[in-house]
């Protein structure tokens, strides 16, 4: 177009793409960054913040796993880690206080089942919690928790999820 941006810039080596720079709301600053190996998408990073020069969205990709990382509340921690395996096998890693430590784990299968865990500071499992947190409140809601961190959003005006975070938040202890 005539804005005198350039939407779209790309960095080739030896011929082969090596990173590329995306601007998607056009004011000039790329939002959106993808970094190639061999000319494979290897890397992808939107949510570009220009005064700490952090993305707070990231997804790496390999041959064998997609890894994706959320800062929901941009205070350069990422609280939300996936990684999904080849065979469809996920697991999900939540910091809901913010505090840079995971405290939950979601762990599940392509055919739907799940569980739910506590987990130490070095991510490895604590306490199976499906059956306290999930069936009391549901999954959705307690997914809305992890993944929303301003307690705001839910589809259920009756529920509280205030309520539930510090139940989850004492959990975790």
């Amino acid at each position: 177009d005539s804005d005198g941006y350039f939407e779209y810039s790309a960095v080739f080596t030896n011929g082969t793409i090596s990173e590329a720079f995306i601007d998607t709301d056009k004011n000039g600053v790329p939002d959106l960054h993808e970094n190639y190996q061999n000319g494979k998408l290897v890397l992808c990073e939107s949510g570009y913040s220009g005064t700490t020069g952090f993305y707070y969205y990231k997804e790496i990709f390999s041959d064998n796993k997609i890894e994706k990382y959320w800062d929901n509340n941009k205070d350069l921690k990422y609280e939300i880690y996936e990684k999904t395996l080849a065979d469809g096998s996920m697991c999900s890693y939540f910091d809901i206080n913010s505090d840079g430590i995971y405290d939950y784990m979601h762990e599940g299968i392509e055919n739907g089942s799940y569980d739910v865990y506590t987990l130490n500071s070095d991510r490895t499992k604590k306490q199976k919690i499906k059956n306290t947190l999930i069936d009391k409140y549901g999954i959705d809601n307690v997914m809305k928790v992890f993944v929303v961190t301003d307690n705001k959003n839910t589809d259920n005006e009756n529920f509280n999820e205030t309520i539930l975070t510090k139940e989850a938040l004492q959990i975790s202890k």
